[in-house]
């Protein structure tokens, strides 16, 4: 993610594993700072990583988001809410990295 992109970067991820599968569920909400240039139209993608090696790739989160027909993410002062099916990792998340295409308008 380029430098002139200004996310504040306020995360909760929640791993909800049913008992008879192995499909968990994380819910990442993203912040996006108030200065100038903030926000973004670029594609967003995520990795979260666990302590043993574990990974879920997430291509491009606005697939995931939850705030409804129309709405525009990882825009000035938004708090975006993304939901996103995955295989359950072995332990709690402790590592998330965002990545921009550096496309479309305020790409950075």
């Amino acid at each position: 993610m380029t430098t002139s992109i200004y996310f504040l970067l306020f995360f909760f991820l929640a791993a909800v594993a049913s008992v008879s599968s192995e499909d968990c569920s994380y819910t990442i909400l993203v912040k996006t700072g108030t200065v100038g240039s903030a926000g973004t139209n670029s594609k967003i993608s995520a990795i979260l990583k666990d302590a043993q090696g574990s990974q879920v790739n997430i291509p491009d989160l606005k697939n995931h988001g939850k705030m409804g027909s129309g709405h525009d993410y990882f825009e000035k002062g938004n708090l975006d809410t993304f939901i996103v099916p995955g295989k359950c990792m072995g332990s709690p998340v402790c590592s998330l990295t965002l990545s921009s295409d550096d496309k479309g308008a305020s790409s950075g």
